[in-house]
């Protein structure tokens, strides 16, 4: 279990980590629920992800490259 931080100690956290890496943690984990609102899991939900990393959510066509593969592996 993660430890609870003092007032001071999070805001320390918070200063020492770059504001861009924050903002790529939230786009990465918009995207990965853009995926899963779609129905999309594990590494299939990670090759979309990657995939569409230009975009703000998963595309239909990726979508559809996955259904494809699905169904010639089932």
């Amino acid at each position: 279990m993660g430890r609870i931080l003092s007032g001071f100690q999070r805001g320390y956290v918070l200063k020492s980590c770059p504001v861009e890496v924050i903002w790529q943690f939230i786009n990465q984990s918009y995207h990965f629920l853009s995926a899963y609102q779609l129905g999309l899991s594990g590494k299939a939900a990670d090759w979309a992800v990657h995939k569409q990393k230009q975009h703000q959510q998963v595309s239909q066509g990726a979508m559809m490259a996955i259904e494809a593969l699905a169904v010639l592996d089932p």
